[in-house]
């Protein structure tokens, strides 16, 4: 037996008197009447246990440290009272952890987010096209842009990085609510940051009559609504209905707030003013519910911990600000390049080929947290679910893009009309984009990065962003629209190529041995 000095604080879930190669360090007892909490360090086990239990006057609820596969922290598990072998009441209401939902509810349940985030506005996408113009469809769209790479900032990689170590200790109140603290008050510093540096690059580009409301309300609702909805908090609990309810009720309220009050290119500001009230309430409404819920311990949140989250996220950052190069700068650099009218062309191709690939989101954000337990836990089951993703996903992507493809003149105009005609060759462009971009996502984020491979994932996206952003530029330039897409569909097949290359040479992370 190991002396108590010499043992770790982490380890699995123990019952007491158990024999284990790594046994708690300490045991935590608090009495339940009125008692003084008390630290005791027997030189074994089995006689602090006797002794807690032949406690003659008061019953006691023994803790004993337990670590949750994967994720560093310790936690506190409750054990049954001494005196009954149940439970209190307090630990089964408020304070027990929320468990997570079947793999097949949260993909049907991401699917409904997905809805309300990408398909829900497709309703509103005609009308908003035919009322304000190519022109100032055009501004709406880039300024969207501009905030959408802003929050790559604000988002950090916790969409990635977030999703996992919530998976990690969600089974304990305390590291739960250490852990969300700590990601939500880093991403709050990067929104409150990106305030004033937002205003100075609208400033550099000429804002023109008007357009400072539409940065300060793109502001509001797509870089603060996102910051105020911590999507990736349930998605590493597995709790994905809550937040889907909450965001199809509220995308729903949009709808006819869009179709009977955004009238003509007057109403531009008015636009992203509804869309702003929609995702600040969504975003209420989900803190509103985890206080209800009870599963944070609210306050402020802990500098080191608030550190410990950008120094965990900060290898995936690199990757997320790697994509974003080549995918959501291209807007940008179109609208300086050749205008806010090309914008709008690329911007319907693009929200065409997004809704069709929302389609894969509910697929691949359901298996990112079962695969990140899984590779852990069970390795075996793992590269099964990879096997029978990998077939579904293959066909699920192929026909969507088969489908823009196919359709494209009929869908552009069906929701653009006849003033954008320019967009059908980009969205034919854009087509590929589903297949592509489902395959390196399996390749990278289900496989790669649920088995650790953090580093070569980062360098084939850096790669990528070298690639693109160097060819954005000129090609935007000389095929405006049309060059932006280009861009963007030969930087993801390198990505998806250079990552299917890295998992043949690499056959054991998903293939079980």
């Amino acid at each position: 037996m190991r002396r108590p000095s010499d043992l770790g604080s982490g380890g699995g879930r123990r019952s007491l008197g158990a024999t284990d190669r790594k046994p708690p360090r300490l045991l935590w007892v608090r009495a339940r009447l009125a008692l003084p909490i008390r630290r005791v360090t027997p030189p074994s086990l089995a006689p602090a246990a006797s002794a807690v239990a032949s406690a003659p006057t008061h019953s006691v609820t023994i803790y004993v440290p337990t670590r949750t596969s994967p994720g560093p922290a310790d936690r506190l598990t409750p054990a049954p009272d001494a005196s009954t072998g149940q439970l209190s009441a307090a630990e089964h209401g408020r304070d027990r952890p929320p468990r997570p939902s079947s793999l097949r509810s949260n993909v049907a349940w991401m699917g409904m987010i997905l809805a309300a985030s990408t398909l829900i506005p497709m309703v509103t996408l005609p009308h908003m096209t035919r009322a304000l113009g190519a022109e100032s469809f055009g501004k709406v769209v880039f300024v969207q842009a501009v905030m959408a790479f802003a929050v790559v900032f604000t988002d950090y990689a916790f969409s990635w990085s977030g999703v996992r170590d919530i998976a990690g200790v969600r089974g304990e109140k305390a590291v739960l609510s250490r852990t969300f603290l700590g990601i939500w008050g880093a991403q709050w510093v990067l929104t409150l940051l990106a305030g004033p540096a937002l205003m100075l690059f609208a400033w550099f580009h000429g804002i023109g009559e008007g357009d400072a409301a539409l940065y300060v309300l793109g502001y509001l609702g797509i870089v603060i609504g996102n910051t105020l909805f911590p999507v990736w908090f349930f998605q590493g609990l597995e709790r994905m209905g809550e937040i889907a309810l909450i965001q199809v009720a509220t995308r729903l309220l949009s709808v006819p707030a869009i179709l009977g009050l955004v009238r003509s290119p007057r109403d531009t500001a008015l636009a992203l003013a509804i869309q702003a009230f929609v995702t600040v309430l969504a975003g209420a409404l989900a803190i509103a519910h985890m206080r209800r819920r009870g599963w944070i311990t609210w306050q402020a949140p802990h500098a080191v911990a608030v550190i410990d989250a950008l120094r965990g996220g900060s290898s995936l950052f690199v990757s997320k600000l790697g994509i974003s190069v080549y995918t959501a700068l291209a807007p940008i650099v179109l609208g300086l390049t050749a205008g806010t009218t090309a914008v709008s062309y690329f911007s319907i191709a693009d929200r065409l080929r997004l809704a069709g690939q929302s389609l894969l989101t509910p697929i691949t954000n359901a298996l990112f947290p079962r695969l990140s337990h899984l590779y852990a836990a069970d390795r075996a089951g793992a590269t099964r679910l990879v096997a029978r993703a990998f077939a579904i996903m293959l066909a699920t992507a192929a026909s969507i893009s088969l489908g823009l493809f196919v359709m494209a003149d009929v869908a552009i105009r069906l929701f653009g009309g006849p003033a954008f005609g320019a967009a059908v060759p980009v969205l034919r462009l854009l087509a590929a984009l589903p297949l592509v971009v489902g395959l390196s996502n399996f390749f990278g984020v289900q496989v790669m990065l649920t088995n650790g491979r953090a580093r070569a994932f980062n360098l084939i996206l850096a790669a990528a962003a070298a690639l693109g952003g160097i060819a954005i530029w000129p090609l935007t330039r000389w095929l405006g629209a049309v060059g932006a897409a280009v861009s963007i569909v030969g930087a993801e097949c390198f990505v998806t190529t250079a990552m299917a290359v890295y998992l043949l040479r690499n056959p054991r992370l998903w293939r079980h041995s």
